[in-house]
């Protein structure tokens, strides 16, 4: 019998992240063909700050907040967050994609 494979863990985003995380960077993302970027943009890849960490997110279709890292972190929310492990290099690292994003009110 094999082991667990980190990529079939199921990670519950919220107890993980907690509901509210703040947006450091958004970057363009691009749909791959036989493995290498084309020009088409396919979402964006939004890098957050939270209680655990740096984490990026990808949401795909058109970016729905327009971030300027000179007015400092934006406290935001991911609707569907899913949490998953990958490997690169031969480490493992937690990334996540999500339905979509939404600028949470500061009064919140």
């Amino acid at each position: 019998m094999n082991g667990i494979d980190l990529t079939d863990l199921v990670i519950d985003a919220e107890k993980t992240v907690g509901k509210v995380v703040l947006l450091k960077a958004a970057y363009a993302t691009f749909e791959y063909q036989d493995g290498i970027p084309t020009a088409k943009r396919d979402g964006t890849r939004y890098r957050v700050a939270t209680p655990v960490g740096t984490l990026n997110v990808k949401v795909k279709g058109e970016q729905t907040i327009d971030f300027d890292p000179d007015n400092g972190p934006v406290p935001v929310s991911f609707e569907a967050l899913n949490l998953y492990v990958y490997y690169k290099n031969g480490k493992a690292g937690v990334a996540g994609r999500a339905k979509a994003i939404e600028v949470v009110d500061k009064g919140s």
